[in-house]
């Protein structure tokens, strides 16, 4: 008799486990999606000569953890501060800079075995927000503004003010969302976003970061 309830139990769960996502939606409620958006910004600052202001703080190759030996993109956080004025959302990340090498079409330039760059290009302070909620879609965040400080870039110990403003731009998928930053001002001053790509998945798809080529007077 245990046998043959042994051999039904068996049977019913041959059939039903194939309609399901896996053995835990048996037993648990589905967990809600998460929702999550992609701000992609660099800014790279130079002087009226042309110097790379960026350089000191990309060369630096500082690591967090002394016992890295590869170098991660971080930027030394003595070095600056940086703030966000107001935000809506859960962010997942709390703002920070990070320091990588481009070329002049704003595509990454390839590294060696320690994370050092190969070939010239220029130095950019990169800002990558990322914004998730499991409730439902955020609203769009139209304007990011960023409130830095950083003597190596600025030679002051002055607060500058980027404002940039944001549209719908690469959907994927239902739950992820790339926006676009269409226009931003550095003090007040215009600056025209520049269109390179970031990210490459899988798949061959492409996600865009903005670059704001910045000239200090």
């Amino acid at each position: 008799m245990k046998f043959v309830k042994y051999l039904i139990s068996i049977v019913v769960l041959a059939a039903v486990l194939p309609s399901c996502k896996s053995v835990t939606d048996i037993f648990l409620p589905d967990t809600p999606p998460t929702y999550v958006d992609y701000y992609f910004l660099n800014a790279g600052f130079k002087n009226g000569e042309g110097t790379d202001l960026v350089a000191p703080l990309g060369e630096e190759y500082y690591k967090s953890d002394k016992d890295k030996t590869i170098f991660e993109g971080e930027v030394n956080p003595e070095k600056y501060s940086l703030e966000l004025e107001t935000y809506t959302g859960s962010q997942i990340d709390t703002p920070h800079f990070t320091v990588a090498k481009f070329d002049a079409q704003h595509s990454m330039l390839k590294t060696r075995n320690d994370g050092t760059y190969i070939g010239d290009g220029t130095w950019y302070l990169g800002c990558n927000l990322v914004y998730g909620s499991a409730g439902g879609r955020l609203p769009l965040q139209q304007t990011l503004t960023y409130k830095v400080k950083c003597p190596t870039v600025f030679s002051d110990d002055s607060v500058h003010v980027i404002e940039t403003h944001w549209v719908d731009d690469i959907q994927k998928g239902e739950y992820t969302r790339y926006p676009r930053c269409t226009k931003a001002t550095i003090d007040g001053r215009d600056i025209s976003p520049a269109k390179g790509i970031s990210y490459n998945d899988n798949t061959d798809n492409q996600y865009s970061a903005f670059f704001l080529d910045i000239v200090l007077q």
